[in-house]
């Protein structure tokens, strides 16, 4: 059982926490939040130091009790397909997003930065490529999604050459964020050397966040629970590793190479069990097994897209000056307006990609991620336009 609250930490530990690193990245991640609160976004940038300073004293007198998130239900990109002809998309699916208030917002931050270094030494960067992170001082925490999804794209093309291999298994976990066991997770860490007294801290607030009403699901749409939601599948990692499985995974998006389809049978006959254990679920209308050679052909013309959209921010953009998969973009900053002279963005690859959505079906939610940031950033309201047409 996590202690009971209101809580503290030992001053020495507080004391070398950096809590300027924490507030850069609250900062940073605010442009990828689910819910848009600017007149939350504006504490932190401009009453920063003094949150800091409310947040250690209540550590340090021992009264932080954590509170609860706000939590809205946000639809998905995957939509119900309609069975009619031709087929078309019917209603969204949706899945919480959440932000916390400043205090706990910050705490949350701070507990995943002490966790950063164990995890990224403990990470099998040959087999996770989601979310790897920067230099322990960046205030982006993680390298852009752009590199670690292009690393992973490599790496499934040179595991598809590996002697042998005839197919591959793709695994889709069910309602991943939705079921992470939390005790698990916060076992999973404490293998792996995380400080018990922070470990302590970080279960009583990632339970509280739940209500107290169960021990399952970690927020979503923020830098911790993307630091940590990764992290849960590394038993797993190291398991198929032990059992000489080629693979590789980008969140719960699992690749692995095989002989056979005999072999993926005996494979999955070890591993369903393996994934029930941490209480995940496969999602079977998203698992197949495809010939190997359909790795990079099964939808061509949409990579076609994606590249020349890649290129053309390239050309416009560095990792820098935007990395987001999803959110706002935006700031509240009190009497600044944007330069008239700035550069505008040229998005026309982007808009033919957001354009092919209908197009593929079941990669839906891969080119909003990608094209929904970028066209915000731009001001532009192509995608609002694209929605009013296609509305029934």
């Amino acid at each position: 059982m996590s202690d009971k609250i209101p809580f503290g930490l030992d001053g020495a530990v507080i004391a070398r926490i950096d809590w300027q690193l924490a507030l850069k990245r609250i900062i940073h991640d605010l442009r990828s939040d689910f819910i848009y609160a600017p007149h939350i976004g504006f504490i932190y940038a401009k009453a920063g130091d003094e949150l800091i300073q409310e947040v250690r004293s209540a550590l340090s007198n021992g009264a932080y009790s954590p509170g609860l998130p706000i939590t809205i239900e946000v639809p998905k990109s995957f939509r119900i397909q309609v069975a009619v002809n031709p087929v078309r998309l019917g209603p969204s699916f949706s899945r919480p997003g959440s932000i916390l208030l400043p205090h706990d917002r910050l705490l949350y931050q701070v507990l995943a930065d002490q966790a950063a270094p164990i995890v990224q030494m403990k990470t099998d960067h040959s087999r996770s490529f989601s979310h790897q992170l920067a230099a322990l001082d960046n205030p982006a925490m993680f390298m852009p999604t752009r590199t670690c999804w292009s690393a992973w794209q490599s790496e499934l093309a040179r595991l598809s050459q590996e002697q042998g291999i005839k197919y591959i298994l793709k695994i889709d976990v069910a309602n991943y964020f939705g079921s992470l066991n939390l005790h698990t997770l916060i076992n999973v860490l404490n293998d792996s050397g995380y400080a018990s007294e922070l470990l302590k801290r970080l279960e009583t607030v990632l339970i509280s966040y739940t209500s107290n009403r169960s021990s399952r699901g970690i927020l979503q749409g923020m830098f911790p629970s993307d630091l940590f939601g990764n992290f849960y599948m590394e038993p797993i990692d190291r398991f198929l590793k032990d059992h000489g499985v080629l693979a590789a995974r980008y969140v719960d998006d699992l690749y692995v190479f095989i002989e056979s389809v005999e072999a993926a049978e005996s494979l999955l006959r070890q591993l369903i069990p393996r994934l029930r254990s941490y209480d995940l679920v496969l999602n079977e209308a998203k698992c197949k097994i495809i010939p190997k050679n359909q790795l990079h052909s099964e939808e061509p013309d949409l990579q076609e897209l994606f590249d020349e959209a890649v290129e053309e921010i390239r050309e416009q953009l560095n990792d820098d000056d935007f990395d987001a998969d999803y959110g706002f973009q935006s700031e509240w900053e009190e009497e600044e307006e944007e330069e008239d002279d700035e550069d505008e963005l040229s998005l026309e690859a982007t808009k033919q990609l957001f354009d092919s959505i209908g197009t593929y079906l079941g990669q839906e939610e891969n080119i909003e991620r990608f094209c929904l940031p970028l066209l915000a950033k731009a001001e532009s309201d192509h995608a609002l336009h694209r929605r009013y047409e296609n509305c029934p």
